[in-house]
């Protein structure tokens, strides 16, 4: 499930609290270091994934 947002922020937060449900090492994982070294890629997958209805492009 993709969170698209006006507020990117809140969105990586859904996101960051889904996956550390499931998968507890993500809460060590800096999302907003690594986002912000590739914005264009990050923003792209998610419109794929949005377009889609898919989340593969963005997991990838």
């Amino acid at each position: 499930m993709v969170f698209l947002n006006e507020n990117g922020r809140i969105g990586r937060l859904w996101e960051t609290l889904i996956l550390i449900e499931k998968y507890p090492i993500f809460e060590f994982l800096p999302f907003e270091t690594l986002i912000s070294k590739d914005q264009e890629k990050y923003y792209k997958s998610l419109a794929e994934s949005d377009k889609s209805g898919k989340s593969t492009k963005f997991i990838e």
